[in-house]
């Protein structure tokens, strides 16, 4: 299977949605990020917008909520996948 190749948007995409919007990202930040600091940050956002937590709130809201949760894992998993590519 080929190496799947990403591109800079999706990595910015992803960073911004795992860690912060708001978050200025350079190389340093980039070249010093860590596995651990990217799984730390995805189980803080996961816990506030897993779908379950919302289960009683009404199924728009819900619905809502597992569509950001399956963004946040794409991002995760983009993530996670851009380390391996760099770290290699």
């Amino acid at each position: 299977m080929p190496e799947r190749t990403l591109t800079e948007v999706e990595v910015l995409n992803a960073l911004h949605l795992v860690f912060s919007p708001d978050m200025r990202v350079d190389t340093i930040f980039l070249h010093s990020l860590q596995p651990g600091d990217v799984k730390k940050a995805y189980r803080v956002k996961a816990l506030h917008t897993h779908p379950d937590r919302f289960a009683q709130q009404g199924e728009e809201l819900q619905r809502v909520q597992a569509e950001r949760f399956i963004s946040l894992s794409q991002a995760y998993e983009t993530l996670n996948h851009f380390l391996v590519i760099s770290l290699v």
